[in-house]
């Protein structure tokens, strides 16, 4: 249960301590003097997100505190499970900056928004004025019947199923629209195919290919130049090699006048080796070298192919063409293989469907075995507040494929009146019995909830007079098992109250800023009394108000 909130800066408070009754806690108060403000505080406990607007004006930051007495809940296993230090009274904290920046905790440890609604979860249910009209959603009223049926197990095992299908079924609709691309482009990338495999791109050696056609195409220059060569070195009338002859010759004379001399022909002797070695190597790349224009034809046919490509392609060079050619092939080939894997993937889809369909079936026979006693439950309690002749039906209707919540739409047909055919709930409700039948809703759900809080603001709207003194009294029922804090207009529903707080608005240096107040036994009887007569309490009104607090 809540035992203590503590709010500091938030919107018109300034600093507000509360301290709650294990059972029936009552909050009443003028229109606009900020009870809904408080309720707001508590959303933020439960992860709800903030906007500056919640910083109270001109203030760094507010807080919002609250300490939940955790004995019964067995809350220890989803604490170890999000690596938290669990303590029997957790104080749970939010601080929100006038940046718009906000920090949650949990016993002082840091968590984000993620874990803290799924702590508050199992600890408060907030109803706010605007929920009430949610008992009209079919979405709503599915999980109302899913929680009274008690499918927890079955649901998460059809999930599980139907995320697996849903997984199967994606994957079979990116590969048919992949396989329909494909076959649009199947004759263009196979044309494009057939191009690069003529090339014959594992064949070329690209800078092998540059060089022999340097060659071939300057032929002619370079047999000139290396018969020139040839020509110089030995076969001049005064070439390279006589010339280094001679010269040898000559030192072999001196070299009886000094060992220098021998050197020096020696030295000659293996430069004219070494120029004839070149005359020959020479001689030999020139009976190598020839034009031949076919040849050159060839390659440069070669040359032209990559060239193409490469422009076609928007790529450079053999490496390139070979990278855009073996993607091809994998294009081609998925293409050709296509068929068969959409076959797989339909079988595997198909199954797939066929155990959710068998788990979604499971399910609503739960939900239908569930539907006709919560139904009885709920015209029981409605019987209390002045509905006698009350009908409620659950009609489950299969939706035309499997859902995130199985294969059932829900829809609750009610009837206020006899004689009159039940209908959907959202054509034949008014406010009042819409109040009335989410309290019979919130009352056998909290049975069955876990949650040790439940929070009501303003759920009489619409009812009045012994309606109201029974929407109390079910209230107070309620409050034997779990605590019940309940935000009223209703002086029959403040009477019920084990603990009574009055909300009001005062003013502090000039600005508007909301106090709460708990009210002894004689503040409580007056405070009851205006609410049945207003400002000016009557003798009427106090008589009124005594009755009531004597019956509660």
């Amino acid at each position: 249960m809540l035992r203590t909130l503590s709010v500091k800066n938030y919107a018109l408070i300034e600093n507000l301590d509360i301290q709650f009754d294990a059972r029936l806690n009552i909050l009443t108060g003028e229109t606009g003097s900020g009870k809904s403000i408080i309720l707001g505080a508590m959303t933020l406990l439960s992860g709800e997100r903030a906007d500056t607007s919640s910083v109270q004006e001109g203030k760094k930051k507010c807080i919002v505190e609250g300490a939940f007495d955790m004995e019964g809940l067995n809350m220890e296993p989803l604490f170890e499970s999000v690596d938290l230090d669990y303590e029997p009274l957790t104080l749970i904290r939010r601080e929100i900056n006038a940046n718009g920046k906000s920090r949650a905790f949990v016993n002082d440890t840091p968590v984000n928004l993620k874990v803290l609604r799924e702590i508050s979860l199992k600890l408060i249910d907030l109803h706010a004025q605007h929920q009430t009209l949610k008992i009209n959603d079919p979405g709503y009223q599915l999980g109302l019947l899913d929680r009274y049926a008690g499918v927890t197990d079955e649901l998460s095992t059809y999930r599980e199923a139907y995320r697996l299908y849903r997984q199967h079924a994606e994957a079979l609709r990116e590969a048919e629209e992949e396989g329909r691309k494909n076959r649009q482009n199947s004759d263009f990338m196979r044309f494009q195919l057939d191009e690069l495999e003529a090339a014959r791109l594992d064949e070329i050696d690209e800078e092998a290919l540059e060089e022999e056609l340097n060659l071939l195409e300057n032929a002619d220059e370079i047999s000139a130049g290396l018969s020139k060569a040839v020509y110089a070195l030995s076969e001049a009338e005064i070439n390279a090699a006589s010339a280094l002859r001679e010269a040898r010759e000559a030192f072999s004379v001196l070299a009886k006048y000094g060992k220098a001399y021998e050197e020096l022909g020696e030295r000659c002797k293996s430069a004219e080796i070494e120029t004839l070695d070149m005359a020959a190597e020479t001689e030999a790349q020139l009976s190598n070298t020839e034009s031949d224009p076919a040849k050159l034809a060839k390659l440069e046919a070669i040359r032209d192919t990559l060239y193409r490509l490469g422009m076609k392609h928007d790529t450079e060079g053999v490496p390139g063409l070979k990278a855009l050619r073996d993607s091809l092939r994998k294009s081609v080939s998925d293409a050709d293989n296509l068929d068969d894997r959409l076959g797989e993937m339909r079988a595997a889809a198909d199954a797939a469907l066929r155990e959710t369909e068998k788990r979604a079936r499971v399910l609503t026979e739960k939900r239908r075995k569930g539907a006709q006693p919560l139904c009885r439950e709920i015209m029981t309690v409605l019987k209390t507040l002045n509905m006698k002749d009350a009908h409620l039906e659950v009609k489950l209707m299969p939706t035309a494929s499997p859902g995130p919540s199985g294969a059932d739409r829900a829809e609750f047909l009610f009837s206020a009146n006899a004689g009159r055919k039940p209908a959907p709930l959202k054509d034949t409700a008014s406010g009042g019995e819409l109040s009335r039948l989410m309290l019979a809703v919130k009352q056998i759900g909290a049975r069955n909830a876990g949650r040790s809080t439940i929070v009501f603001d303003e759920i009489d709207t619409g009812v009045s007079g012994e309606v109201a003194d029974s929407m109390g009294r079910i209230m107070q029922a309620m409050s034997s098992g779990i605590q019940v804090i309940s935000i009223t207009h209703l002086p029959q529903i403040a009477a019920k109250g084990d603990a009574h707080f009055k909300v009001f608005k005062t003013k502090e240096s000039g600005a508007a800023v909301t106090k709460i107040s708990p009210l002894q036994e004689n503040e409580r009887l007056t405070e009851i009394a205006q609410m049945l007569s207003g400002a000016k309490t009557t003798d009427a009104a106090m008589a009124n108000a005594k009755a009531l607090l004597s019956a509660e």
